[in-house]
């Protein structure tokens, strides 16, 4: 919001129009405000609040970027946002 302001202005102008000021949106008026929603969605896909992957346990040895990694050694995938740079 802070790098998109317009979002965040068009959506405080959904809300107002819809519910009013006299109020703060509730899980039932979710259906009434699709822009308000998709930031949601949005924000989900870009920044989940838990871990998108399961640990799992190598069954042989193995190297990454010349490190060597064990059998047995439990890793954990994490697939980084488009945003982050990984090397």
């Amino acid at each position: 919001m802070a790098i998109h302001p317009e979002v965040q202005r068009k959506a405080l102008e959904e809300i107002e129009s819809i519910i009013g000021p006299s109020r703060i949106p509730d899980f039932h008026d979710r259906k009434m405000l699709p822009y308000v929603e998709a930031i949601y969605r949005e924000l989900m896909r870009w920044s989940p609040p838990l871990r998108l992957s399961l640990p799992h346990s190598l069954t042989e040895d193995d190297y990454h970027k010349g490190y060597f990694i064990p059998k047995g050694m439990s890793e954990v995938v994490f697939q980084a946002p488009p945003f982050y740079t990984c090397y």
